[in-house]
């Protein structure tokens, strides 16, 4: 405008960046078909279609999603083992692709692929120098040299049998058993690379899929697929130094099943089925006797999912059911069904802060209840983190977090009627929550402001079991001090008002008071001298609560919330003149409350909320400079929502979280928004 009225003319324009919506994930747990890992302390899952590690700590009950950088994709089918652990990397080879990955790095490291396997179906077994493949190739891998070399085809099974058949590796040798009519197999010792053939089963029927397991003394095979394409039952025993194989008892067995539709694990003395019907059985070799696994609520039938044993649990997971559980056999009893999630986990209603490479997510509501946990993403490296659970405050929403520059500050908030005038500092580095002192901390509250100076966390405001509350105190991590606030000219006590930081004041404005009358007025908080400012009144927008007030370096912008209906007006509040500024109503947004807003720099973007009884996936930028709105698109943009969080990050908006009416669950999904980046090229006159 300043260009045009001094006679410039604008001549072109050029787009440096494209408006665009990027879809981050929701946070579900992809398992489907998989090979699980066990580390000794987590599970390590290479799962279908997946370029990253999933990582499950049962002692937290916390997925991770490891680091996707320099990784392979997973291309893994049933019945198929195409991941090792070596005690301290876990090696993938397959169809898509081939890689070293270190949990304690959460890094991936490249692995030749000179003289590596291919083919559609396979099994891996670490022999604690070596990496054995048996499949269509068979081949060993060093991953000392990054060397593959051939195995010896002399007496090797069939391709089928190496395929489709029954394999496991004993210590010493692979045993490969098997195929439809086939009754034959072989085993295979790395030390003389040579096959050694077995004698023909006749205690058990060919077939191929079957469920099978070590023992530490036998081949454990049991059930399958027959050559007609029906589930089998019945099953016998390998024992590699008589060459000689025993019939298992079938009285008490589990109904005929198919091993792509269920799953088995070796406990350490007992060969576990469970799967499909939600049922399933144990069976102890040495008394060649099987006790059964009911069918229990809480416990969701599924099947191609896969399992694992920990030493003391088997952990089922994935499949058809979107959720893993935890048998534990001395005790014959489960850990039900829990969600499958990556943190940041579904929730609304939580905080969100961005540290300058990842945002952190805390607190909010879940399904059903206050949530006590937290999440880390890494937009680079997409990589979602869970946060430590010891050391955090209790579950909780309606709490206040600020970023510090080296610290996430959480304090107060409430769980149901319960406030809380407690926290915690989550530091980012060493991954750990360091307490918030109680003495001389204000009163426990919820639906209050906090803003972070540069060096204190100011709280005010905000309402507990006692009424609505005006007053506050100012927070020292440095020394872990509080310090009350004056209340001589403070702002009328209040609940749902906004507050900014200037870089030298606290701005409080609008908010409800205890009467439940939306207020149109504010003041400016000085911490320096401990003082308060009155906010003109002179042409600000009208009163109202549950808006958004976000800082520009130089100005305050107010829009939306509740006057008490819903409204799409606002203003702009100039500390330095303290006067306003009405924001225009040409192009402005649907009237909302529950949206969220960011500054980029030299934008003001608002999305989502809601109003009107709808759920909105839509928004706008406001540039104070040019004066006007913008509309954000909606094509690639997620669904409408209320409650989320939003952080500005690296050139984009962050979005994760909220809800609408239409969700069996919060979301946990994250998006992220690109606005377009336009130079205009004027011509002087």
């Amino acid at each position: 405008a300043s260009l045009a009225a001094a006679g410039y003319t604008r001549i072109s324009q050029t787009n440096l960046a494209q408006e665009a919506w990027q879809n981050r994930g929701n946070g579900a747990v992809p398992i489907g078909d998989a090979t699980p890992v066990w580390t000794g302390t987590e599970l390590l899952l290479w799962s279908n279609g997946n370029n990253y590690v999933l990582r499950y700590n049962p002692a937290t009950d916390q997925w991770t999603k490891g680091s996707s950088l320099n990784a392979p994709t997973a291309y893994v089918l049933e019945h198929d083992v195409r991941a090792v652990w070596t005690g301290s990397e876990l090696i993938v080879m397959g169809q898509g692709g081939f890689g070293r990955y270190n949990p304690a790095a959460d890094a991936w490291a490249a692995v030749s692929t000179v003289g590596a396997p291919a083919g559609a179906s396979q099994f891996a077994a670490w022999t604690g120098s070596e990496v054995i493949v048996i499949g269509d190739v068979s081949v060993r891998y060093n991953p000392t040299t990054d060397i593959w070399t051939p195995i010896s085809t002399v007496n090797e099974p069939p391709p089928s049998t190496r395929r489709y058949g029954a394999r496991v590796w004993t210590g010493s040798e692979v045993i490969v058993w098997g195929h439809l009519s086939n009754h034959a197999g072989a085993r295979y010792n790395p030390t003389t690379n040579t096959w050694t053939p077995m004698t023909n089963a006749i205690v058990i029927s060919g077939r191929h899929y079957p469920f099978c397991a070590w023992s530490g003394s036998e081949m454990i095979v049991w059930g399958g697929q027959t050559s007609g394409g029906n589930a089998s039952s019945g099953g016998g025993r390998y024992n590699p130094t008589t060459d000689s194989w025993t019939s298992m008892n079938a009285s008490g067995q589990p109904s005929a099943r198919l091993n792509f539709g269920n799953a088995s694990i070796w406990s350490g003395s007992e060969f576990i089925v469970w799967g499909k019907d939600g049922n399933g059985a144990r069976y102890n070799p040495t008394t060649d006797a099987w006790t059964a696994i009911p069918l229990i609520a809480g416990v969701a039938a599924r099947e191609q999912h896969t399992a694992a044993w920990t030493g003391t649990e088997m952990i089922v997971m994935g499949g058809t059911a979107a959720t893993h559980a935890r048998y534990t056999p001395a005790m014959g009893t489960w850990v039900g069904d829990r969600a499958t999630v990556f943190e940041p986990s579904p929730r609304s209603s939580h905080s969100a802060v961005w540290t300058g490479s990842e945002m952190l997510v805390w607190g909010g509501f879940g399904s059903s209840a206050a949530l006590g946990t937290g999440g880390r993403y890494h937009p680079q490296l997409g990589r979602r983190l869970p946060l430590p659970v010891s050391g955090a405050p209790s579950a909780r929403s309606s709490h206040a977090t600020v970023w510090s520059g080296a610290e996430m500050i959480v304090w107060g908030g409430a769980n149901g009627g319960t406030h809380y005038a407690d926290g915690a500092r989550y530091q980012p580095v060493a991954n750990v929550w360091v307490p918030i002192t109680s003495t001389a901390a204000p009163a426990a509250r919820k639906d209050f402001t906090a803003v972070w100076t540069g060096t204190e966390y100011i709280v005010w405001g905000g309402v507990n079991g006692g009424g609505v509350l005006g007053d506050g105190a100012r927070y020292s991590p440095s020394n872990d001090a509080w310090t009350a606030m004056s209340s001589s000219g403070a702002p009328s006590a209040r609940r749902f008002h906004s507050a900014v930081w200037t870089g030298s004041e606290m701005i409080v404005w609008g908010g409800l008071n205890a009467a439940l009358t939306p207020q149109g007025d504010g003041a400016r908080y000085s911490p320096a001298t401990d003082t308060w400012t009155p906010v003109s009144a002179t042409a600000a927008p009208s009163a109202r609560y549950v808006h958004t007030a976000t800082w520009t370096g130089s100005e305050m912008i107010v829009w939306g919330g509740n006057t008490p209906s819903a409204t799409n007006t606002g203003a702009r509040y100039r500390p330095a003149t303290d006067d306003w500024i009405a924001l225009p109503s040409e192009n402005a947004p649907a009237a909302r409350t529950g949206h969220t807003t960011v500054w980029t720099g030299t934008e003001y973007i608002m999305w989502g909320g809601a109003g009107g009884g709808s759920y909105f996936n839509g928004g706008a930028r406001f540039n104070p400079l040019v004066g006007q709105w913008e509309s954000i698109t909606t094509t690639g943009a997620p669904a409408g929502r209320t409650g989320h969080a939003a952080v500005w990050a690296q050139g984009q908006m962050l979005i994760h979280g909220g809800t609408d009416t239409g969700a069996a669950a919060p979301f946990s999904d994250i998006h992220g928004y690109v606005p377009p980046q336009t130079v205009f090229v004027y011509q002087h006159p």
